[in-house]
């Protein structure tokens, strides 16, 4: 089974962050942002099926457990499972 890492920051309006999220994780598969940058979630899951894989684990890279990572992403990610399977 090929299974794929996407490391999810929260994102940010500075030109620079996603250049420091790539620099810092240049050897995870994917990573995305949950706003204010693209790739999105749902654009890096089908990025991520198109090369094959077949079980995805997203990893929120926040520094505390506020309301995107207990709500949100949970939310985001069985929304995008749903759209998937149908």
């Amino acid at each position: 089974m090929t299974i794929a890492v996407i490391l999810r920051s929260h994102g940010s309006r500075a030109a620079e962050a996603r250049t420091v999220l790539e620099t810092y994780f240049h050897d995870a598969e994917r990573s995305c942002s949950h706003q204010f940058n693209q790739p999105d979630l749902s654009a890096t899951v089908e990025e991520m099926i198109k090369k094959g894989a077949q079980r995805i684990v997203v990893a929120p890279l926040f520094l505390y457990q506020g309301r995107h990572v207990q709500d949100d992403i949970p939310k985001l990610s069985r929304e995008k499972e749903r759209s998937i399977r149908r």
